[in-house]
């Protein structure tokens, strides 16, 4: 099973449509919104005692330059984009522990090439290595178990599957992208 979260009822309805028949019971939409710690908890009780895996997906452009936006904006990019990401991982780590899983950041090739005209953007996927790279320190997983990663994929390409990283480091060079 795959728990897939949505922000609305809707699109969780919509996301089994697209997959099919065959993705009844294989992907079970989970509402949550990862800026209320509510959302977070409930979403979270919602998932079995033990998760192979979290995908920290959730992201947002505030579109504008950086000079240009309100505090209260830049705020909302910092906390879809890594308050939510930190929020998600912080409420399903138990369960991650549990089943000695994976922990995963989608961040962006922004996070390395800050786009001038999308600095705030840049910088929340920079943020997203960091913690990544924090947890990874926390975590230790070649003594938990217990993994993270974060992909940068580039724009407009995808990265389908994540290689298991045994006993390497540092920054792997994909076709579509960086594998921190």
């Amino acid at each position: 099973e795959v728990h897939a979260g949505v922000r609305k009822p809707e699109d969780g309805a919509a996301l089994v449509e697209e997959l099919g028949e065959g993705a009844t019971g294989s992907i079970v939409p989970v509402v949550i919104d990862v800026t209320d710690d509510a959302s977070i908890a409930a979403a979270a009780a919602t998932l079995p005692a033990q998760l192979d895996g979290v995908v920290n997906n959730a992201g947002i452009v505030v579109d504008g330059p950086v000079e240009s936006l309100t505090r209260e904006r830049l705020t909302e990019q910092f906390d879809v984009n890594v308050a939510g990401a930190v929020a998600v991982t912080r409420a399903v780590l138990p369960k991650i522990r549990a089943a000695k899983g994976r922990v995963v950041f989608i961040s962006s090739e922004s996070a390395v090439q800050l786009p001038t005209e999308f600095l705030h953007y840049g910088v929340t996927k920079t943020s997203q290595l960091g913690v990544s790279r924090g947890l990874a320190e926390l975590t230790k997983g070649y003594q938990t178990g217990v993994f993270t990663r974060a992909i940068a994929p580039s724009p407009g390409r995808k990265v389908w599957d994540l290689p298991a990283p045994a006993g390497r480091s540092g920054v792997l060079s994909t076709a579509s992208g960086l594998i921190f």
